[in-house]
């Protein structure tokens, strides 16, 4: 998706192309504006306006492209992350803006966690015979891994009855 708004404060989104649209869930760039009750970057979550400023002053200092990754709240409420770029632009007139370029990233993210824990569970499991899982909160324990038996996730126990257990085997 493209993005464009101005330098100016406080700054105005000055056009968005279908594909951010369609990115964001509305119908049109006068669907977001509706939305966005005259707030720029009301979909852009967590300290949206202190990360914009960072990356006009960078702009301004000379970066000629500016990375970028954030959060934002599509129409139907859901979240998806976005990841791209921000440079300087020109209109016709001489008017300095900022165009941005993203992508979005959410699916991409999700399976690089997915692949992210079964590369970690593998190296566990390669290296230890059983894992547990404590919960010292309400002092239970469940066994995750063992090479030694079937494993049911869903069977919580005493801390101190497995490790009593454990220290008899041991």
């Amino acid at each position: 998706g493209i993005v464009r708004y101005s330098v100016e404060e406080p700054p105005q989104i000055l056009s968005m192309n279908q594909s951010a649209c369609d990115m964001l869930g509305y119908k049109n760039f006068a669907h977001y504006l509706s939305y966005s009750e005259g707030v720029a970057f009301k979909a852009v979550q967590h300290g949206s306006d202190e990360r914009r400023k960072n990356v006009l002053a960078r702009l301004m200092a000379g970066e000629t492209r500016v990375p970028f990754s954030v959060s934002v709240t599509c129409a139907d409420g859901s979240t998806r992350k976005i990841e791209g770029f921000s440079s300087l632009s020109s209109l016709a007139d001489g008017q300095q803006i900022v165009q941005t370029a993203f992508n979005d990233v959410t699916e991409a993210r999700r399976k690089q966690r997915e692949r992210d824990v079964k590369r970690y569970s593998d190296v566990l499991y390669s290296v230890y015979d059983e894992i547990y899982e404590i919960d010292y909160t309400h002092e239970r324990s469940r066994i995750i891994h063992s090479r030694f038996c079937q494993v049911n996730n869903d069977a919580w126990h005493n801390v101190q009855e497995r490790v009593d257990a454990w220290l008899h085997v041991v």
